[in-house]
């Protein structure tokens, strides 16, 4: 396994253990904020937009890397399987390539939103808080970006790739 291959793995793990995280803390969040309402007649302020604009942007983005190092991004497989063995390896790096380029110019915009986003200070007000939501956009870009070092590990070792897969799938493990 090569360096590049290390840090694709270790990132796709990482990203998924935070999306995971993120589903937890905010079933917790959201629970706390029934509780409180529904016992003390209180509202959490900004639950509903640190849930939309925080906890969503980690379920959305983070899980990107893992599902590709798993070979788990939607995929038309009805002709593949027909292909001979050459044609589906070239196949696979030709859709890696694709996903590529369109998964950096995803990346390059949300850079770019981030970047004026941050300057702005963007932020929502909930009640009399302002919840800044500026660096919810660098979480959409971590996630993104983690996924390009994943297409560009299978890209420089597209047997290995295939290998991987298979050994997890056969192993039963995730992670």
């Amino acid at each position: 396994m090569t360096v590049l291959d290390r840090i694709a793995a270790a990132l796709a793990r990482a990203t998924i253990l935070v999306a995971a995280a993120a589903v937890v803390i905010m079933t917790l969040h959201v629970a706390a904020g029934v509780i409180c309402r529904s016992v003390f007649g209180v509202s959490l302020t900004g639950t509903v937009e640190v849930v939309s604009y925080y906890y969503m942007v980690f379920i959305a983005f983070a899980p990107w890397a893992f599902a590709q190092w798993m070979h788990e991004h939607i995929a038309v497989d009805a002709l593949v399987g027909l292909m001979p063995d050459w044609m589906r390896a070239a196949t696979q790096v030709a859709a890696a390539l694709a996903s590529l380029l369109v998964i950096g110019v995803v990346t390059w915009a949300l850079a770019d939103q981030a970047i004026r986003q941050t300057g702005y200070g963007e932020h929502v007000v909930s009640g009399a808080v302002d919840v800044p939501v500026w660096p919810a956009r660098w979480i959409a870009v971590a996630g993104a970006a983690a996924m390009i070092v994943v297409l560009a590990a299978q890209l420089a070792n597209p047997a290995a790739a295939g290998r991987q897969k298979h050994a997890r799938r056969e192993e039963g493990t995730l992670l």
